[in-house]
């Protein structure tokens, strides 16, 4: 979550035409959260809270030259939205909750916090392949100057709107574990704060219990934005939870990594996996074709200031590096995914 999620963008607007709930910011960290809305693809009504916890993914519109930018300059602006595309659509299938409840009931309720702000992200949503699951989500437009300030910002809005404890995930890892975000949500209970790093020195989760702000003065897309979360966590004496370490996808070398996790079959994210295939990406030279445009899940008692690991309920083969037992925290991290 080092910046592709959210960045480039300053404040956010919003368009109630659509059924996007919308706040308006009025500092670099703060905002005013409007109501929660409901968008089924094409009728908007008001939608209550239903869960004490709130999982929001932080996406972008999936057009070509305004997301996946790094990986486009190596693989195409196309071929990299189109591969963006089926992130999406691996994470609506896993992510979404169902409209009766999961198990022993409603895990938590979902926002998809998405970029620009003009975008009607439930049309997106609908014309995934495979579309995704029809239940009841909200969308959130992204809102702040710069990526920092929009994570905390949507953070706040998940405690202004009631909920108890707030998960906020990337989408630059389409095999993303549910287990992660019930382990994030689990270890909330009992901890301050929630972190799974990434290898590249960000994070793909953070999660916070009630409304703590451990992004001032984080530095975004570096190699120790993650490290800088846990040292202010230390700071104000908060407790922090480590799920286990991921990669994400933002460059071409990172595709190696993403088809060695879904082999042999594409289980783990089977949209993605299509789509490595129908775009010529299943391995070898991702040279840029032809005219295309470059460009345990209870967390361990510990003391304020202490990390300790948290492991989902599944035990996740994709999870680059497990979660260790607990151990001080000191200025270890990564940046904001």
């Amino acid at each position: 979550m080092a910046g592709t999620p959210g960045e480039p963008g300053g404040p956010a607007g919003g368009d109630t035409a659509r059924g996007a709930c919308v706040y308006a910011a009025t500092s670099a960290i703060k905002a005013v959260p409007c109501r929660g809305r409901l968008e089924s693809y094409g009728m908007t009504i008001d939608l209550p809270r239903q869960a004490d916890d709130l999982l929001m993914v932080a996406v972008r519109e999936p057009t070509a030259g305004f997301t996946k930018t790094r990986l486009g300059a190596a693989i195409g602006m196309a071929r990299a939205a189109a591969l963006y595309r089926a992130f999406l659509a691996d994470l609506a299938c896993r992510l979404t909750p169902s409209r009766t409840g999961d198990g022993d009931g409603r895990p938590y309720d979902l926002a998809w916090a998405y970029t620009p702000a003009g975008c009607a992200f439930a049309a997106v949503l609908a014309g995934l392949d495979p579309p995704a699951p029809e239940g009841p989500v909200r969308f959130v437009a992204q809102a702040g100057e710069g990526w920092g300030a929009r994570q905390a910002n949507l953070l706040r809005w998940g405690h202004d709107a009631g909920y108890a404890r707030t998960v906020l995930v990337a989408s630059d890892s389409p095999h993303l574990p549910r287990g992660t975000v019930l382990a994030a949500h689990a270890a909330l209970r009992e901890h301050d704060i929630a972190l799974g790093r990434v290898l590249d020195g960000g994070y793909y989760l953070i999660g916070v219990r009630g409304d703590q702000d451990v992004l001032t003065g984080v530095p975004m897309s570096t190699a120790d934005a993650a490290d800088a979360v846990c040292a202010r966590a230390r700071a104000l004496g908060l407790r922090v939870a480590e799920m286990p370490t991921l990669f994400d996808v933002d460059e071409a070398a990172d595709l190696d990594h993403l088809r060695a996790a879904l082999a042999p079959d594409g289980a783990p994210a089977p949209a993605t996996w299509r789509a490595l295939a129908a775009l010529g990406l299943c391995g070898g030279s991702v040279e840029q074709p032809g005219g295309t445009e470059p460009g345990d899940t209870t967390p361990f008692e510990t003391a304020p200031g202490a990390i300790v690991a948290a492991t989902p309920p599944m035990a996740d083969a994709l999870a680059v590096t497990p979660a260790h037992a607990a151990r001080p925290l000191g200025p270890t991290g990564e940046r904001s995914g």
